[in-house]
């Protein structure tokens, strides 16, 4: 079945703005070395220290994404755009806003499992014991989706009311990866284990013993 999804674009789109409709919805057509190709006379060009900035979802109602993530991780609203966007800002964040939301309508399709695209967002929180508390949230709203060991991350999964899947995440201090730093293995989380051994329970106890 095929529904009729009445998006309102912003007024620019920036560099997509000149990308004809079917680049735009196939992808453009990069070069296997990379977008722009070797920089004039073959020179390296130095590499830019990039990082991302903020994420924008699209959501059928805006209220009810804000509400969602404002209970579940501390996202206050900073900004609306008319009825179109709002801008949430991660709590205790510099950035001017590190979550968007576009509305694309209420009987908008669900993201499609097998198509490409965004996987999933990861939000990282700064103690393990928001991770259990994150958990705890998403399982009383029956919306947490799974839970990994990562190695040198611990981290639960959950699903948002408009079936965007998201990771939340904790890293084990840098001094403490070992083997991890170059590894990524996905095992079974025990996430008790891991609150007995990182939490701050268990840093106060290795202090007076």
């Amino acid at each position: 079945m095929h529904h009729h999804v009445a998006i309102m674009k912003p007024k620019s789109r920036g560099l997509v703005k000149g990308l004809p409709r079917r680049a735009r919805k196939n992808g453009c057509q990069a070069t296997q070395g990379g977008a722009a190709g070797p920089s004039a006379g073959g020179a390296a060009e130095s590499t830019m220290n990039v990082k991302l900035n903020h994420a924008v979802l699209k959501v059928r109602d805006l209220d009810r994404a804000v509400a969602f993530y404002r209970d579940l991780l501390g996202f206050e609203e900073v900004a609306r755009a008319g009825h179109q966007m709002v801008f949430l800002r991660a709590a205790g964040s510099l950035n001017h806003h590190d979550l968007g939301f576009l509305r694309v309508g209420p009987h908008a399709p669900s993201p499609a499992e097998s198509g490409v695209g965004l996987f999933h967002l990861a939000w990282e929180v700064p103690a393990i014991e928001d991770l259990v508390t994150v958990r705890r949230r998403l399982a009383e709203q029956g919306c947490l989706s799974g839970e990994s060991d990562h190695g040198a991350t611990k981290s639960v999964y959950g699903v948002d009311p408009d079936g965007n899947e998201f990771e939340v995440m904790w890293m084990v201090p840098r001094e403490l990866w070992g083997e991890y730093a170059s590894q990524a293995p996905t095992r079974p989380l025990d996430l008790d284990a891991e609150l007995r051994r990182f939490g701050t329970q268990a840093a106060t106890t290795a202090e007076q013993s």
